[in-house]
């Protein structure tokens, strides 16, 4: 059959589908450069028509709601789009200046009502674990992460009803959003106490927002106010958690463990390619081209499309369009046997599907007696009530049993522990050596070759460091990796 044969001569193999992957690293560092006059441009064409339609709405309420009604989700729509911007800052890329990035996301959060600082640290945690079973967020994020089927079914029976409740689209898509942005970000809740920083941003964040809408009360009324702030803020924050919830969880994702997690295969198999009308990409700053973004966060939104045409293999990524990526909610499970995320509708069948033990069991509900041999069910469908049938219990099939291999999950869990045993001793040496450190660069010099030895490579480097009081909080590791992170004392003179 040459037909066969030519299509698979055509077919790339699986050795060219990973050469052509990992070279999208390589594709990607090229589209990092951020170009200031862009962003400007971009903050021009977003800020001002957000004003006037906040304006606009504003003098209609003399006429009514309908104005205000009709404006409100063009002025979310730019909402949306000055999130998208602030996103970009947290992540260092609309701007090449750092300080350009951080003033922008702070005047951003004017409009999103989300603290810049505290919301750019949690943001990078999610960049650190996405679609990584292992390393799972365990804290407030109920959008991107999610638990396993084998995880909701060991679940008491209060906390299963309050972890389905809360990720039900009507609680999680439309109730839940106006709440976390213009309630739960006011409270640094799940920030941890080193987070001093982005506490205290938290906290600023709130006296601007005081500031800037209580002139507004004060010149046009509370009610007026209050009117127009909702009218935006709700259908945008409803927007804006969609946008970042389908991100991740859909039909055809891939969530995989720790041991086979990598950032290429995560980013192409673990975050959407949303395709969006060429109005909505704009509103939302090319959000759709998600796994461009996780693959390289650092390329700003006005150079992801082009990134993405840049080489094919980006086309292998999950496309959805916009009828999957509103139908993307209802998948909250992953099912770790079938591979694939599941609703808790079919998590559900699941859990009740049984070998079928007799002809009877579908019938009758099970009353064996305890420490006896013999037990009786009740007929469902019987004529008299309380209709008693014997049942005899199955008798059980002789032979070998067969026990499953477990070498390789203990294999496994013995490397988890001797990595985490030489990285914990690790951490302590970096201690250590900082209390006799005298200068920043020793420090930075050290942390990068504990790292590489504690990583098991031939050289890693610092990526990320911050002082927090007296205190240093140094992560380092090799290239993609999320490194390890440790904490040693600032050195004398040292910012």
């Amino acid at each position: 059959m040459p037909g066969v044969a030519g299509a698979d001569a055509d077919r790339p193999s699986a050795e060219q589908v990973r050469a052509d992957r990992q070279e999208l690293r390589t594709v990607a560092l090229r589209f990092q450069e951020a170009a200031p006059r862009t962003a400007a441009l971009q903050l021009a064409a977003t800020v001002p028509p957000l004003l006037a339609l906040l304006a606009a709405m504003h003098a209609g309420l003399a006429l009514g709601w309908w104005p205000v009604l009709a404006l409100a989700l063009p002025a979310a729509g730019l909402v949306v789009r000055v999130f998208a911007l602030q996103h970009d800052c947290g992540h260092g890329s609309l701007f090449r200046s750092r300080r350009a990035n951080d003033a922008v996301g702070r005047l951003c959060s004017l409009f999103t009502f989300t603290p810049y600082g505290h919301w750019r640290r949690q943001h990078a945690g999610h960049h650190a674990v996405w679609n990584d079973l292992d390393r799972r967020d365990r804290g407030a994020d109920i959008y991107s992460s999610c638990a396993t089927v084998a995880e909701y079914r060991a679940m008491g029976r209060w906390r299963r009803l309050g972890h389905r409740a809360a990720r039900h689209p009507l609680v999680a898509q439309l109730l839940l959003p106006p709440l976390v942005f213009l309630v739960l970000y006011r409270v640094p809740f799940d920030a941890p106490p080193a987070w001093r920083r982005e506490r205290r941003g938290v906290h600023l964040t709130n006296l601007a927002l005081a500031a800037a809408y209580g002139g507004q009360c004060a010149l046009l009324g509370v009610g007026p106010t209050a009117s127009v702030l909702l009218a935006v803020m709700v259908p945008a924050s409803v927007a804006g958690v969609w946008l970042f919830s389908v991100q991740h969880r859909f039909e055809g994702v891939r969530w995989t463990r720790h041991a086979e997690w990598d950032p290429v295969t995560a980013s192409l198999e673990g975050s959407s390619f949303l395709r969006l009308p060429r109005v909505l990409r704009w509103f939302t700053a090319s959000l759709g081209f998600h796994h461009v973004h996780h693959l390289a966060p650092r390329i700003p939104n006005y150079r992801l499309e082009d990134c993405h045409d840049a080489h094919p293999a980006f086309a292998t990524a999950r496309v959805l369009t916009l009828r999957d990526a509103l139908a993307a909610p209802r998948h909250a499970l992953w099912d770790e046997v079938a591979g694939r995320m599941v609703t808790f509708a079919e998590a559900g069948e699941a859990s009740r599907r049984r070998p079928a033990g007799n002809d009877c069991a579908p019938k009758h509900r099970a009353g064996l007696r305890r420490g006896g041999v013999l037990g009786f069910l009740r007929e469902r469908g019987s004529a008299e009530p309380g209709h008693l049938v014997p049942r005899i219990p199955p008798r059980p099939e002789r032979g070998p049993r067969h026990m499953p291999d477990v070498t390789a999950t203990v294999a496994d869990a013995l490397a988890e522990l001797q990595r985490r045993t030489r990285q914990q001793a690790m951490v302590a040496e970096f201690g250590r050596f900082a209390l006799r450190a005298n200068d920043m660069a020793a420090l930075m010099q050290e942390a990068a070759r504990l790292a590489a030895e504690g990583l098991g490579a031939a050289f890693a480097k610092v990526l990320e460091h911050e002082p927090a009081g007296d205190t240093l909080v140094v992560r380092a590791g090799v290239g993609w990796r999320s490194g390890v992170v440790g904490h040693a004392r600032l050195p004398p003179g040292a910012t």
